[in-house]
């Protein structure tokens, strides 16, 4: 189906989004069963691929390394020690405890970029939203329970 600029096609999000979820879903299943065995060797092995993969699209479609200043590479450097002590978190949350809990736990990182944008970006949120945010965190403590 094509699509005019400036149109979007749902259709096409939708079934990716599905396919995202799926494979996260797989993904998060064998690393707790690679957990198990091995928190580090798990974290490595489930990373490399991801940051291979980028930097091969960053080179080849860019043709540069997507005009990083020196400036950048502390920020991002500090959004990696994040990443990597998240995975870390939850590999280890996985391990120690309900898979099934510790997903759905796991999956409320958009909440949390919500609260930290509220304090940290003073980013404005509309009535609506903060109370489908405290739906979404009340409902998320139930499924926790």
């Amino acid at each position: 189906m094509k699509v005019k600029p400036g149109e979007t096609n749902s259709v096409i999000a939708i079934v990716l989004a599905g396919g995202a979820a799926l494979f996260w879903g797989l993904a998060t299943v064998v690393i707790d069963i690679g957990s198990r065995v091995n928190i580090a060797g798990s974290m490595l092995m489930s990373m490399m691929p991801q940051i291979l993969f980028t930097f091969v699209v960053v080179a080849v479609v860019h043709r540069s390394w997507g005009g990083l200043t020196r400036r950048s590479i502390a920020p991002i450097a500090g959004a990696g020690v994040a990443l990597a002590l998240g995975n870390l978190a939850f590999f280890t949350a996985a391990n120690e405890g309900n898979l099934g809990v510790v997903s759905v736990l796991g999956s409320l990182d958009p909440i949390v970029v919500a609260l930290l944008a509220l304090i940290f970006l003073k980013e404005k949120m509309a009535r609506s939203d903060q109370v489908a945010l405290l739906i979404v965190i009340v409902g998320s403590c139930l499924v926790a329970v």
